[in-house]
């Protein structure tokens, strides 16, 4: 079984032990699709009643999914594992739509700070073409035979094969998103 967890969201780390035991220590540790440990893993679950065991400190990394290796111990040094309990596992899966859209926002900023740098101004409505390319989310001016322009309060949009998201520049450092637009 998995879960999808959004990037930079809290891994909802849980375990519910079958007979209820609140005397029994967690360790869960983390591992990339490599296999390499996380800098944050172990991570120690606190029992929260009734043998359910939680945390939610680890935020979603930047990884297609992360592997959670949950080991019941007897003692507090978690160096005697539980007999009577078995080690679990549970895979936490990126939702890569929005990992595409952050994706794109860094990109669109990207673009939005060089351009307003250059005292550019996009004109209304604005055409940018997003593409993949080897994984990367690249944002591309269209040429429409228009020069472009950027200014504070302009609507733009970014055009992709799946979606449309309406970005609104604020100001050079702020950028509103509307995903439905």
């Amino acid at each position: 079984m998995s879960i999808n967890v959004k990037f930079e969201e809290p891994m909802p780390l849980s375990l519910q032990l079958f007979d209820g035991a609140t005397d029994k220590y967690i360790k869960v540790i983390l591992k990339r699709p490599d296999g390499v440990a996380l800098p944050e893993s172990p991570v120690y679950l606190t029992n929260v009643g009734d043998g359910n065991y939680q945390d939610n400190a680890v935020l979603m990394p930047a990884y297609t999914h992360i592997v959670a290796t949950f080991k019941v111990y007897d003692d507090a040094g978690y160096s005697v594992p539980s007999e009577s309990h078995s080690d679990t596992e549970e895979t936490f899966k990126l939702d890569i739509i929005d990992q595409d859209l952050i994706d794109q926002l860094i990109e669109l900023k990207e673009l939005l700070n060089e351009l307003a740098n250059q005292r550019v101004i996009l004109p209304e409505p604005a055409a940018i073409k997003v593409k993949l390319v080897e994984d990367k989310i690249t944002a591309i001016l269209r040429d429409e035979g228009i020069e472009p322009k950027v200014s504070n309060e302009e609507s733009i949009s970014i055009k992709s094969e799946e979606e449309t998201v309406g970005v609104t520049m604020q100001d050079e450092e702020n950028v509103s998103v509307d995903k439905d637009c």
